[in-house]
């Protein structure tokens, strides 16, 4: 009986784990997204000037991100639930090269600097710049999910603490 109960603690500590780890399910896929888009990008540029460090500045900021939301995965990182200080950066830095890029793209001052694998057509320019306009929104996105998640008020956390609450209704009987 007792090694049931262990067991059935067991189950509902890793369904707990596991509902918190989902509350950052979309963070993932926005960040997976922009990781491989900047990759491209950086395979592209590679070998056409200085201009690479661009995607491979936001390549290491969206790896460490990575790393922070791997961490979350640990019951005792907590403390991290609170801050997310790397995707936070991650994000910002991304909407604000994003909003340079859209700038490059609509005047065509660097743009073949940023982008020597695309034509200067002003269609293409375009859209171009609905693509980074998309990236920033998906960023913005992301840091209002942060600041909700951060301040307890997603849907996640109230799932959470209705699971938690029906884990001790159950104990007690």
């Amino acid at each position: 009986m007792a090694n049931k109960q262990k067991l059935n603690h067991n189950r509902q500590a890793m369904a707990l784990k596991n509902f918190r780890f989902t509350r950052y399910l979309m963070l993932r896929y926005v960040i997976a997204l922009c990781f491989f888009v900047n990759l491209y990008w950086l395979v592209f540029l590679w070998g056409q000037g200085i201009a690479f460090v661009v995607p491979g500045a936001l390549l290491c900021l969206a790896t460490l991100a990575c790393f922070e939301q791997v961490k979350l995965y640990d019951s005792s990182a907590k403390q991290l639930e609170g801050e997310l200080k790397f995707n936070r950066r991650y994000y910002l830095t991304q909407m604000l090269v994003n909003a340079s890029l859209i700038i490059s793209a609509l005047t065509g001052i660097m743009y073949q600097t940023f982008f020597p694998f695309l034509l200067t057509l002003i269609n293409v320019r375009l859209l171009l710049s609905g693509f980074l306009l998309l990236g920033i929104c998906l960023s913005g996105f992301s840091l209002n999910r942060i600041k909700a998640i951060c301040e307890n008020k997603d849907k996640f956390y109230e799932r959470i603490v209705a699971f938690e609450s029906a884990n001790q209704k159950i104990r007690k009987k």
